[in-house]
């Protein structure tokens, strides 16, 4: 995956503060979840990674935590879009 088009778990916790997510895409990879953003200031699609790799999504094992995760970081987004078919970054 491509690095530039990440944003690391730190970097997603500023902009939520900050209300820059404007839409929020689940994707299921197998037996995890991982997590795509949109944000205001940005025309493409990022993928969430950790601080240690940027070419690696941070991994969801768990539906449930997913969500808690996502509803405490962007409480302002109202929806959210799941794809099962297991698409990584689209543009």
């Amino acid at each position: 995956m491509d690095a530039s088009r990440s944003i690391t778990a730190t970097e997603v916790e500023i902009a939520g503060k900050n209300n820059t997510v404007t839409a929020v895409r689940i994707v299921k990879l197998g037996e995890i979840f991982t997590v795509h953003l949109h944000l205001n200031w940005r025309p493409d699609e990022v993928f969430i990674t950790t601080t240690r790799d940027r070419k690696t999504p941070k991994r969801f094992k768990h539906l449930g935590r997913l969500i808690e995760y996502i509803e405490n970081l962007f409480p302002n987004v109202k929806s959210l879009k799941f794809d099962l078919g297991g698409t990584e970054v689209t543009e």
